[in-house]
C-alpha cells in the first residue's frame, strides 16, 4: 500500500510541476504554428510534453498531445490543456490511456488541477480514492500539504472507515458551496453533516425550498428548524417561522424576523407570536421606542420593564420635539 501510495504521490508531484511550468513558457505567435513547429516540438529530446501543451493550449487543440508515444507524457499534456482550456471533452482522452493506474492519475491531476470532485466519480470506487482525496485536500484546504505522505497513507489504508467518509462529507459540503448546488449535498453519507450541507446552500441561494429536503426521519428536525429559522430572518417572512417545531427557535425566527423587518414596519403584531415573555417584552420594548409610542409598552408584561419603556419613549420624544 505504501509503495502504491508513494508511486502516485511522485506522479502527481510530477504533473503538477510540469503544469505549472508548461504554462509560463512561449513558443510564438500562436497563430503561426505550422507543420514544422509541430515536428520541432517532436524532435525536442526535452522539454517535449511543455512544447506539446503549449501548442495544444494556442490551437486549443488537445489532439495534438496524441502525438506524444509515452501515455504519461499523454496525460500529462491532456491535463494541461484542460487546465488551461477548461474543456470537459478533453476528460475523454484519459481512457485512451491503456494502463489502468496511469489512466486513474489522468483523472485524478486534470481533477485536482480543476479542483472538481465530479471527475473522481467517473471511477470505480477503489480507483477513484486517490483522486477523492487529492481533489478534497485541494478544496477543504485543512491540510499543511496535499501531498503529505502519511496522511495519505492513513487515508488509503482506512478508506473504508467512518472517518474517510466524513472527510470526503465535509469535501461534498464544501464543493457545494462553492458551486451552489445542493445536488452535492445528496451524496453525503452522514445524515448530520448532509443537513448542514443543505442548510448552509439554502442560505447561500436564500431558497426556502431547500430547507426541505432536509431527512427528519434522520433525527434532524432540529437542523430543518434551524434552516427555516435562518430562512426566515433572511426574507423577513415571519410565516416561514410558523413551520419550525422547536419553540426556542421558533421564538428566536419571530424575534429575528422582527428585528429584521418589523423596526421598518413599525409592526408590533409579530411580537405577539414569540412564547418567551423575556423576548416577548424586548420585542415590544424595541418597536415602541422606534414608533416612539408609549402605547405599546403597555403591552410588556413585566413592570418595571414597562416602566423603564414608557419613561424612555417619554424622554425620547421630549428631546425631538414631540411632547
Amino acid at each position: 500500500m505504501e509503495q502504491k501510495t508513494k508511486k502516485y504521490l511522485v506522479f502527481l508531484i510530477f504533473g503538477i510541476i510540469l503544469f505549472s511550468g508548461c504554462l509560463n513558457s512561449k513558443i510564438g505567435n500562436p497563430v503561426s504554428y505550422t507543420q514544422e513547429e509541430v515536428s520541432f516540438c517532436d524532435q525536442k529530446l526535452e522539454g517535449k510534453v511543455e512544447c506539446y501543451s503549449d501548442l495544444g493550449i494556442a490551437k486549443q487543440d488537445s489532439s495534438i498531445c496524441s502525438k506524444l508515444t509515452k501515455d504519461k507524457e499523454k496525460w500529462i499534456c491532456y491535463g494541461n490543456v484542460a487546465k488551461a482550456t477548461q474543456d470537459d471533452s478533453i476528460y475523454s482522452k484519459c481512457d485512451k490511456i491503456k494502463e489502468k493506474e496511469d489512466k486513474n492519475l489522468c483523472y485524478a491531476i486534470i481533477a485536482t488541477q480543476r479542483g472538481d470532485i465530479s471527475i473522481c466519480e467517473t471511477l470505480e470506487e477503489e480507483d477513484g480514492k486517490p483522486c477523492f482525496y487529492y481533489v478534497c485536500s485541494r478544496i477543504i484546504g485543512n491540510l499543511e500539504s496535499p501531498w503529505d505522505v502519511p496522511a495519505i497513507n492513513d487515508v488509503m489504508e482506512h478508506a473504508e472507515d467512518e472517518a474517510y467518509q466524513l472527510f470526503k462529507g465535509d469535501c461534498y459540503h464544501k464543493s457545494s458551496l462553492k458551486k451552489e448546488d445542493e445536488s452535492l449535498c445528496a451524496k453525503i453519507e452522514d445524515e448530520f453533516e448532509k443537513a448542514y450541507c443543505y442548510t448552509d446552500i439554502a442560505i447561500a441561494k436564500e431558497d426556502l425550498s431547500i430547507c426541505d429536503k432536509i431527512d427528519t426521519q434522520a433525527d434532524n428536525q432540529g437542523e430543518r428548524d434551524n434552516c427555516y429559522r435562518n430562512m426566515g430572518i433572511i426574507k423577513q417572512d415571519a410565516s416561514i417561522c410558523e413551520k419550525i417545531n422547536d419553540p426556542w427557535q421558533r421564538d428566536n425566527c419571530y424575534y429575528g424576523c422582527y428585528l429584521a423587518s418589523a423596526l421598518l414596519k413599525y409592526n408590533a403584531s409579530i411580537c405577539g407570536k414569540i412564547e418567551n415573555d423575556v423576548g416577548k417584552d424586548g420585542c415590544y420594548s424595541t418597536v415602541a421606542i422606534s414608533k416612539q409610542d408609549a402605547s405599546i409598552c403597555g403591552k410588556i408584561k413585566d413592570e418595571a420593564g414597562k416602566q423603564k419603556c414608557m419613561d424612555y419613549v417619554e424622554e425620547s420624544s421630549r428631546a425631538i420635539g414631540l411632547t
